[in-house]
């Protein structure tokens, strides 16, 4: 069943996982998993329940306001849905419905009843956000825009989990109020963003430091950030995605000349203003300087846009961050796709896969079909840049903007 033929409309469709019984079965509820299983038979619906059961994990990790999960067993005549309870191990499900889309279907009534029912009976609490006091001011958040580094399998290996809202301050201006993971995580940034403010070439490239806020009238403390900005849209112009790219470089270049290094350029923390097509830098907690980073075994950032020095644990480079650069690039033109992005980190052979398909001539057309035709020679030059055919730890900045070109 499609959204489309389910008659189903808009974004209050809440079922988070749905089970199907083909590999070509199509099931665009919201996510689905594909489990080739028969509903009679009690082992391998168990098997697949434990499937659920991982992508729930998966899910749970970005969504702590959650206390249940919904999913869609289907096959094609019949359905059962599960509710999922986290932390407890525990679920519950229907009766095996008979399943088809006629209106007198007993299966197809229940999941329409089911998708319409309130947001809070499927488990949806509403997202606690706090009021955040500054000294004599206070901030009241509008959303939280952003929690969890590990999304996209790729966990910041200093971060762990953050939380972080966007709102107003008392002034009327916009900020950001980011609540490390511990304290020690909160120092370091502070320490960092303290040292780039007296740096006037980064002055308008870099989310500064404002104040430091506490949460909830609690102890813990909360950086406040300005200025506001927002990740970078899958269907930018190409023009304007070259010139941030530039920017990014240049950014590169600058903090080189510091002999820093900011160690986790991911798609998360390379941001634009909201109004213009200015780059912004986020999340300094990762800075290092250029002594640290070349340490053998040290390693940090985010594992899907890592350079392949960095995946080895060789050390970073000014290379190995115009590297991430290119991935970056290269995930935002593929609309949030990498070739390697379901190979995680811990697997030893990330780094072979990286190599396998960077070192390949039929790198564009083979793994990045999405990407628009009009980029295909850039991609390939840019990869060679670092792959040609032996793996390159010298590219520069200024050589790197040469090649980000039509």
């Amino acid at each position: 069943m499609t959204h489309m033929q389910s008659g189903l409309r808009g974004a209050e469709v809440r079922i988070d996982c749905t089970i199907i019984d083909g590999p070509r079965s199509p099931a665009h509820v919201i996510m689905y998993a594909e489990a080739k299983f028969k509903l009679q038979s009690t082992s391998e619906r168990d098997e697949a329940v434990g499937q659920i059961w991982q992508r729930v994990d998966q899910l749970a990790s970005d969504q702590d306001m959650r206390e249940t999960w919904t999913v869609a067993i289907i096959s094609h005549n019949s359905l059962q849905l599960w509710q999922f309870r986290q932390n407890q191990n525990r679920c519950k499900h229907t009766a095996l419905l008979p399943f088809s889309l006629s209106a007198n279907s007993a299966g197809f009534q229940m999941i329409c009843r089911w998708l319409i029912s309130d947001p809070q009976a499927l488990g949806y609490l509403p997202p606690h956000l706090p009021t955040i006091h500054i000294g004599n001011e206070v901030m009241r958040p509008a959303a939280k825009v952003f929690q969890n580094s590990s999304a996209h399998n790729s966990a910041n290996m200093l971060n762990g989990k953050v939380m972080v809202f966007s709102g107003t301050l008392s002034d009327g201006q916009q900020a950001i109020a980011k609540l490390p993971a511990t304290e020690a995580y909160l120092d370091r940034e502070v320490r960092n963003l303290k040292r780039i403010a007296r740096w006037p070439e980064l002055q308008n490239c870099v989310v500064l430091l404002r104040d430091i806020g506490r949460y909830d009238n609690q102890e813990r403390c909360m950086l406040i950030l300005q200025p506001v900005g927002c990740l970078i849209p899958y269907k930018i112009e190409i023009d304007a995605l070259l010139d941030l790219m530039k920017q990014f470089a240049g950014i590169v270049g600058q903090l080189a000349a510091r002999a820093f290094l900011h160690g986790d350029l991911s798609y998360y923390n390379l941001l634009k203003h909201q109004d213009t097509n200015d780059a912004l830098l986020v999340d300094m907690q990762t800075l290092m300087t250029l002594a640290q980073a070349v340490e053998t075994g040290f390693t940090t950032g985010t594992p899907l846009f890592m350079g392949w020095n960095v995946i080895r644990k060789k050390g970073h480079l000014v290379s190995t961050e115009l590297e991430s650069l290119f991935y970056v690039f290269t995930f935002v033109v593929a609309s949030g796709i990498l070739p390697w992005r379901h190979t995680p980190f811990e697997d030893h052979n990330l780094a072979a896969t990286v190599f396998d398909i960077m070192a390949s001539d039929e790198f564009s057309a083979r793994d990045l079909k999405r990407v628009p035709g009009v980029c295909h020679d850039m991609l390939d030059r840019l990869r060679r840049l670092f792959f040609s055919p032996d793996y390159a730890t010298d590219v520069t900045p200024e050589r790197f903007i040469s090649e980000l070109h039509l």
